[in-house]
């Protein structure tokens, strides 16, 4: 027979508990939490693959093209970037930084990889 005479604190601490497995991912799928962030790093891969697969030649096209795919995305990411709510969503941010450094300082380049793998091993 269980045991009726829980205390206030008992009964708080295992649901604390409860709730923190939760929110740790013990009891749910990483794919219910939204990551705003990640959402627009994935938006902005997509609409970038589009834009490179079919800018015109045309310097004046090509900036239509870009001010309707990519471009609202990227102004969104400098003016006002949405919060970031997973860890996921902090190594795509990473890795988004990092693939837009290339050619640039290796100091950068270096410091970002080392983060990326720590990351990814903890993610995976």
């Amino acid at each position: 027979m269980a045991d009726r005479n829980i205390t206030r604190r008992g009964f708080f601490g295992h649901t604390a508990g409860a709730y923190t497995a939760i929110a740790m991912g013990a009891g749910a799928s990483a794919s219910l939490v939204h990551d705003p962030m990640l959402d627009l790093i994935q938006r902005y891969r997509a609409a970038i693959t589009y834009f490179n697969a079919n800018a015109p030649e045309d310097d004046d096209a090509s900036d239509a093209l870009a001010d309707v795919t990519y471009s609202p995305l990227y102004d969104q990411i400098i003016d006002n970037p949405p919060a970031i709510t997973t860890d996921r969503g902090a190594v795509e941010a990473l890795r988004a930084v990092l693939s837009e450094c290339t050619g640039r300082d290796p100091f950068d380049q270096s410091l970002l990889t080392a983060a990326l793998k720590f990351f990814d091993a903890k993610v995976a």
